[in-house]
């Protein structure tokens, strides 16, 4: 893929469904699956889309380090959320994040929110580098596209925790690959996609390639 084609980025949004109706799910106590359908996904410049820069300040720039580290040709899995102070109504998160509740592993917490922002499920056990930053404990798992599969609306949704979240334990994971693998597991032409119910404000998902990534942010 050449330069120009990975300065570009991968956009499709859901269609009948909006971020209020996956937190309403929420509400039941069972968790389980929520159908979005998608619309025609849209190919942007990345100079027109905002890239959310969670991650990667100097205060908490934990992705910052492995995004360095890749690879200018991969590119990364990223979940499209609902953002009322961007110009597009909507930004893009760099990779998966979330908080482990009282009780909870890092790579147990990692899974849901795969689910949750996603729409994925992992098929491998992963390892994730952990680290303390003062009072903060995070973990940091970076996985291949093709260790996971889109969630099919048969599967079984993953039992969640009742317990409150730490602010204090945290986890984010890169769902990363060549923008082939990361097509193929995706399928573009896929109309309907399952996401675990959640609060995140998630209205549909992104392709980002690292060059994108380091040129906005670890320069």
């Amino acid at each position: 893929m050449s330069t120009e084609e990975t300065k570009h980025v991968h956009v499709g949004l859901f269609s009948n469904i909006r971020h209020k109706a996956l937190k309403a799910a929420k509400k039941c106590k069972a968790r389980h699956y929520v159908n979005a359908k998608m619309t025609e996904w849209r190919v942007f410049p990345d100079t027109l889309v905002t890239l959310s820069s969670y991650g990667f300040t100097s205060k908490a720039g934990f992705l910052r380090d492995k995004i360095e580290d890749m690879d200018n040709n991969e590119w990364i899995v990223c979940p499209v959320q609902l953002n009322e102070n961007s110009s597009s109504m909507w930004d893009i998160q760099i990779g998966v994040t979330g908080k482990c509740k009282i009780g909870q592993e890092p790579y147990e917490a990692m899974l849901l929110e795969l689910e949750e922002e996603l729409g994925l499920r992992c098929v491998n056990k992963i390892q994730g580098t952990h680290f303390i930053n003062g009072d903060q404990e995070r973990t940091i798992f970076k996985i291949h596209v093709e260790s996971t599969l889109p969630i099919e609306k048969d599967d079984m949704p993953i039992s969640g925790s009742a317990e409150k979240e730490l602010l204090d334990k945290k986890i984010a994971c890169l769902i990363h690959g060549s923008f082939e693998d990361v097509e193929r597991v995706i399928n573009k032409s896929k109309k309907n996609r399952y996401y675990s119910c959640n609060n995140d404000n998630i209205i549909g998902i992104a392709f980002v390639s690292v060059e994108t990534i380091k040129q906005r942010f670890c320069r």
